[in-house]
């Protein structure tokens, strides 16, 4: 083949080659590659596990494709072979393992540890950073080894009789599994024993990145006991471990109240405190001050034998006897507890909300406070069907993974999040949690016991909820609707504060209670300058008696009232005031010639809140070019604005906003980066808290008719029709510009729904037939939600988001990654005019290539 290797090194620009260990040929493969070796000729060798197959041939086109014909081939062959041992296909990390001459296959980073899981001075499993396993199983006689996680590679054994294989990246957490040997299924020898599946078998966990509240630290630790009881129903000895909290041996004279914590199916009594560290979870939390010491009981959660699959036959009322006539008064008996409704909670996973939600709402007279995580979800329904439901129900907790609710998926009992939102506005205690990036899986379960346990048995507090109160103030009245609540313990409070037509968010810092007095601080921006306004009340009942000190030129006094209404809670992100003060002075409108000038470029923004003008302003925002103008949306007298004329853009953009958005910023940039004789305007119409469907022409109706009344007032605003409305003011700018692109920010309230592309197409379609305009021409630029990176909240519809271009060619996606974020769901300004920049950056990009394909 290579009869002049002097020959073959100037003229050839590529030589790979490729074997299967498997193949008959792969000696003949070794001799040439040793030939070339020796004769010092570059090549490429790629062996992998397979053998004189279709596999291996596709696998290395694949390889094979990526470098034929290309100029840098020679330079970028390696001097040393490279040899993989992959099924997989490569990544877009590149070959960079393999150029290192590691055996890791392509993709795959090579910084494995061994897994917690281990047994004792097992080296093997070891997971990496982007949560996959390396297998290493010593089985020198058998014929295949493999495992239960989907989409593994093959595993490859050794000269040693070692076989390895390597998982795909899992979800942080902890994972059951298996080893398959000859096809039998058996435990892995490396990892420890843990009942799940219905079986004892293997685990193992991914390190998480917010691990360290299970961690086990240097902190007073509690007791799991292991105990048996008596079962007359049942007529045998059954178990439970029961956590007690530390200090419970050296005071013999207090008493705690008692969390009945329920297992899902196919596990048992052990899962809670081996599994899911509810023992540490526990030790930690109070140890932080951040949870009421109780005790957990932890037992089976079935007396008949099940089949696997066979779930449904699983009769409920025999385990309801078994815990609330046996265990509960064991327990009772053995255990220092507080007997009564208020102390006893119940909780539980999957099968375990099931059968949670069964027996406290057949038992309030001995459940106070439920807790479902992935499974049940308690509604209005729920409510109105349960007899004393509102006056026995302290507390109801319903959590999920946000892979378990996203796409659009259906839950029993509907979408919890509006069950939640039912029971809330039903004056009921009711908390939603939504565990970041998992699934159906124990991550998702711990969290949620990290969330749901500083909630238990706490006492009523008069002070949580929303309250009104005026200050008479030098600029005049000043009317906060405060909002005070708790958040794992902590206690925060915002509020909306409202003068002379002007609005703004707060969220108010240092906050802290002793006794009857809450105090608190608010930083304010005003004129440049920043202000520090301390505030302090005297809790009475259903008043509150402030005092607040205004930097060093006031002290005001006023008397908050507690507010019974659900519309003055303004901790909920999505709500918005219809009607906003302008900030801004006095403007005269542009005058525009009748013609179309091609060098006024229009920009179409919408969506919701994000786009919606909020952060804080300061002086350089004021600072606008001229050559940057907005449209009206609406009329508005302080600032002398008409609807459907042009003025010099000074923030904020919206008749009825305040402060800045994204659009500031990219207005700025465009103008400051385009020829001078260009001049950008800017039409924005936005909802704070809608839907993709409030934008959708021929189905919005039927959207909006089933909203809140709160966001219905805000589409009013608009003619109650929102697109028509950008419509119309686009066909309006049309007589003096030229469209060059659509901006949008939307996706918070669609978080999870796999058909938001294809909504968008829907709206951007219209769009494009509505006014006339060549989807070649005017492109779709569409942000991200605030990033994983902050621990956005809404960051899981990031992944559809990236979507987006497949379903219109022209769209262009812009990333939010590290934009800072105040409340994890909005931009901080910082955020909001980097945010702006970048959308720029894209368009400025877009019209280069433009005018790069003109010329």
């Amino acid at each position: 083949m290579v009869p002049d290797p002097k020959k073959t090194k100037e003229q050839l620009e590529l030589l790979y080659l490729s074997c299967g260990n498997k193949d008959g040929l792969i000696r003949i493969s070794q001799r040439l590659q040793r030939y070339l070796n020796e004769n010092d000729i570059p090549h490429i060798w790629n062996v992998d596990s397979h053998g004189h197959d279709p596999t291996h041939w596709r696998n290395n086109l694949y390889y094979f494709a990526q470098l034929v014909f290309q100029e840098t081939s020679k330079a970028s062959v390696p001097q040393e072979d490279t040899t993989t041992n992959s099924n997989e296909q490569p990544s877009a990390n590149g070959n960079e393992n393999a150029a290192a001459g590691s055996n890791v296959p392509e993709g795959i980073k090579d910084d494995f540890k061994p897994a917690p899981t281990n047994q004792a001075g097992k080296d093997y499993p070891q997971v990496n950073s982007q949560g996959r396993i390396k297998f290493r199983v010593v089985a020198p006689e058998a014929n295949s080894v493999a495992t239960t996680f989907r989409d593994s590679t093959e595993f490859v054994k050794g000269e040693d009789g070692a076989w390895v294989g390597y998982s795909r990246p899992l979800d942080e957490g902890f994972h059951y599994y298996e080893l398959i040997i000859d096809g039998a299924h058996v435990p892995d020898p490396n990892s420890k024993y843990y009942f799940g599946a219905m079986r004892w078998g293997s685990g193992i966990e991914i390190p998480a990145h917010d691990r360290d509240f299970y961690a086990l630290k240097n902190v007073p630790h509690g007791q799991v006991r292991e105990i048996y009881f008596h079962s007359d129903s049942t007529d045998s000895e059954r178990r439970a471990f029961v956590y007690t909290p530390p200090g419970y041996d050296s005071n013999q004279e207090e008493r705690y109240p008692v969390l009945y914590l329920q297992h899902g199916w196919g596990e048992n009594e052990y899962g809670w405190s081996v599994q899911g560290h509810a023992g540490l979870i526990m030790d930690n939390l109070i140890a932080e001050g951040k949870t009421k010491p109780f005790i957990i009981v932890m037992t089976y959660g079935m007396t008949n034998e099940v089949r696997m699959g066979g779930l449904r036959n699983f009769d409920i009322k025999d385990f309801e006897t078994v815990l609330v006539d046996e265990l509960v008064p064991h327990i009772d008996q053995n255990f220092r507890t507080l007997t009564d409704q208020p102390n006893r909670a119940m909780a539980g996973l999957s099968m375990g909300s099931m059968e949670t939600k069964s027996i406290t709402l057949r038992n309030l007279d001995k459940f106070s406070h439920i807790g479902l995580f992935s499974g049940a979800t308690i509604g209005k329904e729920d409510l109105e069907n349960t007899e004393g439901f509102k006056d026995k129900v302290e507390l109801v907790f319903v959590s999920y993974g946000s892979k378990e609710v996203g796409g659009g998926r259906t839950r029993r009992g509907g979408n919890p999040a509006d069950s939640v939102k039912q029971l809330k506005e039903m004056g009921i205690d009711a908390h939603y949690y939504l565990s970041p990036e998992t699934a159906h899986e124990w991550q998702t379960w711990r969290r949620s016991l990290k969330e749901f346990a500083p909630l238990l048995f706490q006492p009523k507090d008069s002070l949580l909820g929303s309250w009104k109160v005026d200050f008479d103030t030098q600029i005049g009245v000043q009317s906060y609707a405060m909002a005070f609540g708790k958040e794992s313990g902590e206690l925060s409070a915002t509020a909306r504060a409202e003068v002379n037509g002007r609005s703004r968010d707060v969220t108010f810092e240092q906050v802290k209670r002793t006794g009857d007095t809450i105090s608190f601080v608010e930083n304010l921006s005003f004129g440049g300058n920043e202000i520090r306004i301390e505030y302090e009340g005297q809790i009475d009942g259903d008043t509150i008696l402030f005092s607040r000190k205004v930097g060093d030129f006031a002290t005001e006094k006023a008397t908050a009232k507690k507010s019974k209404s659900v519309d003055d809670l303004v901790t909920e992100n999505a709500k918005e005031s219809v009607q906003r003060g302008a900030d801004a002075q006095r403007q005269q409108a542009v005058a525009m010639t009748d013609s179309v000038d091609p060098n006024f470029h229009i920009y179409l923004c919408f969506g919701q809140s994000n786009m919606d003008s909020g952060g804080r302003m300061n002086d350089a925002d004021r600072d606008v070019p001229e050559r940057l103008l907005v449209m009206a949306d609406f009329d508005n007298e302080q600032r002398g604005w008409q609807k459907g004329n042009w003025y010099h853009a000074v923030p904020p953009l919206a008749a009825r906003g305040r402060g800045i958005c994204m659009v500031d910023s990219f207005g700025k940039t465009m103008v400051r980066s385009l020829p001078e004789d260009v001049r950008v305007g800017i039409i924005k119409v936005c909802v704070p808290g809608c839907k993709i469907e409030l934008y959708q022409k021929d189905s919005f109706q039927s959207y909006i008719d089933g909203e809140r009344d709160w966001l219905k007032n805000l589409v009013k605003a608009y003619d109650e029709n929102p697109y028509q409305y950008l419509v119309d003011m686009a066909r309006e700018a049309k007589k003096h510009g030229v469209i060059k692109g659509i901006l949008l920010h939307q996706g918070e309230s669609n978080t999870g729904d796999k058909e938001w592309p294809k909504k968008v197409k829907s709206v951007y379609d219209d769009l494009m037939k509505d006014l006339d305009l060549d989807p070649n021409e005017v492109p779709l630029l569409a942000g991200e939600m605030v990033h994983a990176d902050q621990g956005g909240r809404c960051a899981s519809h990031n992944t559809i988001i990236a979507t987006l271009p497949e379903s219109i060619s022209g769209a262009r996606v812009i990333s939010s990654a590290g934009l800072p974020t105040d409340d994890k769901l909005h931009f901080n300004p910082e955020g909001s005019r980097e945010f702006g920049k970048r959308y720029a950056a894209a368009m400025l990009s877009l019209l280069a290539s433009e005018s790069s394909v003109a010329e």
